[in-house]
């Protein structure tokens, strides 16, 4: 099991977005240097297309 985490193609379930795929191997990128969210931390998740239609700031407000 630890080899195919480590080695195996992430294998997504069909039927997915093209943004929930991209967020998807990007969280779950094994180079940490290379995973989402990495760089700019925080931001660059709010940023991404998956989350388009959230309103951060009313999110956090519980609006």
């Amino acid at each position: 099991m630890l080899e195919n985490i480590l080695y195996a193609p992430l294998q997504l379930p069909s039927g997915l977005s093209a943004s929930a795929e991209s967020l998807l191997q990007g969280l779950l990128e094994r180079d940490v240097s290379k995973r989402l969210g990495q760089d700019l931390d925080i931001e660059e998740l709010k940023d991404h297309p998956f989350f388009a239609f959230i309103n951060w700031d009313d999110l956090v407000a519980r609006r």
